[in-house]
């Protein structure tokens, strides 16, 4: 999640992808206010890459591609791409939504990409210790996380 301001938001908004979706439908739903999904918050886009079942794996993935940030090293996207296209997409969402409090609800890796990128710090601790469900607050403009991630 991606906040404005405070931690409590007035507008949910989320990526398209139905996760991403349901959970910030529930979270809308359980603070009275509105959400919305909008195009260009999804994860890294992996379409191709078949599912890995052993979590080392999966995670010496994610290390090449955090590693080679210019290179497609799995799926269809480098992280450079995605994290321009995550950060094009927040900074839509919050143009479009001028509330003092937004809440993004997307996925761990273009999260810890972009805030990471923006803070001069190393993506790979940061994706590394978000749990599922898990919230980075950071303040807009700037995208400075307001409470550290462990």
């Amino acid at each position: 999640m991606i906040a404005r301001l405070h931690p409590r938001p007035e507008i949910v908004v989320s990526s398209e992808e139905p996760k991403a979706r349901a959970t910030a439908a529930a979270l809308a739903a359980a603070l009275g206010v509105p959400h919305r999904p909008m195009v260009g918050l999804d994860e890294q886009l992996r379409y191709t890459t078949p599912f890995r079942t052993d979590p080392a794996g999966f995670q010496a993935d994610m290390r090449r591609l955090v590693d080679q940030p210019q290179a497609v090293v799995f799926g269809e996207e480098c992280a450079d791409d995605a994290r321009t296209r995550f950060g094009n997409a927040v900074q839509a969402v919050m143009e479009a939504n001028p509330h003092e409090t937004v809440a993004v609800v997307a996925h761990g890796t273009v999260i810890s990409l972009l805030v990471a990128h923006a803070g001069g710090l190393d993506p790979w601790p940061l994706w590394r210790s978000l749990k599922l469900l898990e919230a980075v607050t950071v303040d807009i403009p700037g995208l400075t996380i307001r409470e550290p991630t462990p």
